[in-house]
């Protein structure tokens, strides 16, 4: 069965779910009379789900959480179930529609949409709280937060299932990478939900005024994610400047990263792990910034001293990223890329207990070096490097990081053969280093 039949059977049975819980529930609902006040937050909801939409806040690589969960968590605990799983449906309907997204996703989102709300409600009602609350006190706010802890859990498991169908990844792997990581910000937008709902309730005159702490909080995470996206994007230009001090080595630190990418997913890495050795892998020559300008454009062969000197770049660059939050597992794999597999390294640390991220960078570093030109050296051919490669696996390089390259290299000059020669071959005894 192919991957895309397969989920189009699984959206299909979702679908099948969704419609008989919600035919379940509109029972369970009539007589479903919609007073006027409820036509006002039905409109009002879908309103505001629809431009929250269109604001979704990044907490990390292709993470996002969206505001639209507080609107849609605070109709489910102010509506009935049936009322508050169609609203949320038509303002997610008409949501992705306008943003042009394909049939299929539309209507997955819809359906799942439905199950989330009516699997809260549930959750509320076997807490011991009444759908449609007209007041909170504990026993209602404990049920908020039963509801709170199903709606994350069965939108989470929903949508991960979705994502392994599409061929993404596996299970566990997306679910801590998507929702693990977004647990706590996803959570606090229905937490802000349920301050909605009681305001609504017990205050409703002061309910518009909470447009504005939830614009502030908004506002707060917006800001968070645009700091560290401009920290990362300073550091890279860092990094950038480093290789642009010889024109030798130019993009250098680009080439390495999109490499280093390659392997991690060869050896099926979680894409958490890829994308934080990419990120290391981007900046991992930082630390030249601290080594003078005579050793890093000598261009003679490096005396045995000189060589010791110039590799405390790795020291300089795990010590600069090791402030910031976002490389906390990268500076390891800065710190150690130049370590070898046997053990004769500066920290003389061996095999695995070298960090999966160095001996990758390590691998993706020392092969875009052979391969390029340098000041005492011509570039390696492909076929030399790779041969190098081969053979300084065990001693140099992780064994099976380095095959994992070698492949990887020859499929893609068996795509493009021309490319395998292009460089002429000038085999060195110098260390290799970049």
């Amino acid at each position: 069965m192919s991957a895309t039949r397969g989920l189009q059977i699984y959206v299909g049975l979702v679908g099948a779910v969704a419609l008989s819980l919600l035919a379940g529930f509109l029972r369970a609902d009539l007589p479903l009379v919609v007073p006027p006040q409820n036509v006002v937050l039905l409109v009002a909801g879908i309103g505001l789900m629809m431009a929250a939409g269109y604001c979704p806040i990044c907490v990390g690589p292709k993470v996002a959480v969206s505001m639209a969960g507080t609107v849609i968590f605070a109709l489910l605990l102010l509506l009935p179930p049936s009322l508050a799983a169609i609203g949320t449906a038509a303002g997610i309907g008409v949501l992705y529609t306008l943003m042009r997204w394909p049939t299929l996703y539309v209507f997955f989102n819809i359906v799942q949409s439905i199950i989330t709300v009516l699997a809260a409600s549930a959750a509320l009602r076997l807490s011991g709280a009444p759908p449609a609350l007209t007041q909170f006190g504990p026993r209602e706010i404990m049920a908020a937060g039963a509801a709170a802890g199903a709606f994350f859990l069965v939108n989470s498991v929903i949508v991960t299932q979705f994502a392994v169908l599409h061929g993404e990844t596996s299970f566990l792997a997306h679910w801590r990478q998507f929702f693990g990581r977004s647990a706590v910000p996803y959570l606090s937008t229905l937490l802000v939900g349920l301050v909605v709902a009681v305001t609504i309730v017990h205050a409703p005159i002061v309910a518009p005024i909470l447009v504005l702490p939830t614009v502030a909080i908004y506002r707060s995470l917006r800001d968070a994610t645009v700091l560290r996206r401009q920290t990362r994007e300073t550091v890279e230009f860092l990094a950038d400047t480093v290789d642009r001090r010889d024109h030798y080595t130019y993009e250098h630190s680009h080439r390495v990263a999109a490499l280093a990418k390659k392997i991690t997913a060869r050896l099926g890495l979680p894409e958490e792990e890829q994308e934080a050795v990419a990120q290391a892998a981007r900046v991992h020559d930082l630390g030249k910034l601290g080594i003078r300008d005579e050793l890093l454009l000598k261009p003679e062969r490096l005396a045995p001293h000189e060589l010791e000197e110039i590799r405390k770049h790795s020291v300089i660059g795990a010590e600069i990223v090791g402030k910031l939050p976002q490389y906390a597992r990268g500076k390891e794999y800065i710190l150690f890329h130049h370590e070898r597999y046997d053990g004769s390294g500066a920290f003389r640390l061996y095999g695995t207990h070298i960090p999966i991220g160095a001996r990758i960078i390590a691998v993706a570093d020392a092969f875009d070096a052979m391969t390029s030109d340098r000041p005492y050296r011509s570039a390696l051919s492909v076929e030399d490097a790779l041969a190098e490669m081969t053979k300084g696996g065990g001693t140099q390089f992780d064994p099976v990081v380095a095959q994992a390259l070698v492949a990887i290299v020859r499929e893609e000059t068996a795509q493009a053969p021309s490319q395998a020669t292009a460089r002429p071959a000038a085999v060195s005894t110098q260390p290799t280093l970049s």
